[in-house]
């Protein structure tokens, strides 16, 4: 499957091509150990490691191209080497664009726990009528997200994306780069808590997801959290007032009726605007039930 082509993908980018072949690439790939045959390396440099040291590598594994840093003055002869000013600024650029180019609706995802029960869960339901993308692993931070992005296809109607932080204003960072149509916030827990006051901090920070989003986007928010009014007021303060709320009352807008649970499976029965949906989950879990009725809400 084609992704980029070496066109779209140095004007995305702002890269110089030290050759002048036409490629097409299907995957990107900041790892060379688990690199596609066909896919872009981009080279990135960290404190301890630094991705130019293993360009090579890459062409071994199967890279049809590497994106440099100028200043690194590696030497691969007859290779598709892109230089860029900066590798980092680089990817996010590719994430912008094709976040800009493709016709999908994104679905962005954030909170202390259950982000990615919820986007398997989603991503299972939407990809039985839509051609469906997520994001794989945990690729949810300043690099996952730009790296998951660039390689929606662009066919793709609804994309799936996890949003994880540490601290504040990342979130943000985040949202802005993605733009989400419709956010999820999962939950608010004290999973980040040495890095803030209490959880109402972490509730605020959450609530970032909303900074990236037009104002007719969706916000699907848990019903019966404690910060329930943090998260729609933050929701709010954006503009945003497409709000549907889950939780095990009836006051939700999904609401949990019953369950049963037998091995390793959970019969369901939620109302949902209104109206009653059965169905299982192959869990032993009774939270996931929760994590179920937020997708469920969300498609």
């Amino acid at each position: 499957m084609k992704l980029w082509d070496s066109n779209e993908l140095c004007d995305a980018i702002y890269g110089k091509s030290r050759c002048n072949d036409f490629w097409s690439a299907n995957s990107i790939s900041i790892d060379t150990r688990s690199i596609k045959k066909g896919g872009v390396f981009f080279a990135l440099k960290g404190s301890k490691v630094d991705g130019h040291e293993f360009i090579e590598n890459a062409f071994k594994n199967g890279a049809v191209a590497a994106v440099v840093n100028k200043s690194s003055n590696r030497n691969c002869y007859n290779k598709n080497i892109i230089e860029v000013d900066d590798t980092y600024k680089a990817l996010e650029r590719l994430g912008v664009n094709r976040r800009e180019v493709a016709n999908s609706k994104l679905i962005g995802i954030t909170g202390s726990v259950g982000k990615t029960t919820v986007k398997d869960f989603l991503y299972s339901i939407l990809s039985k009528k839509y051609k469906c993308f997520a994001n794989e692993g945990n690729f949810n931070n300043r690099i996952g997200v730009p790296l998951s992005i660039s390689q929606i296809p662009k066919d793709t109607q609804y994309a799936v994306q996890e949003m994880g932080m540490s601290y504040s204003s990342e979130i943000k960072y985040l949202s802005i780069l993605a733009k989400p149509d419709v956010s999820i916030i999962t939950n608010i827990g004290g999973s980040h808590l040495g890095n803030f006051n209490n959880p109402s901090e972490i509730a605020i920070a959450k609530s970032e997801i909303f900074y990236g989003m037009k104002k007719e986007g969706f916000v699907i928010l848990p019903g019966e959290s404690e910060y329930l009014d943090i998260l729609k007021s933050e929701a709010r303060n954006h503009g945003l007032n497409n709000l549907f709320l889950f939780g095990h009352e009836n006051k939700n807008d999904c609401y949990i009726i019953s369950k049963k649970n037998r091995y390793n499976i959970i019969d369901v029965l939620i109302s949902i605007m209104g109206e009653k949906l059965s169905f299982k989950i192959n869990s032993h879990q009774n939270h996931n039930i929760l994590n179920a009725a937020a997708a469920v809400l969300t498609s």
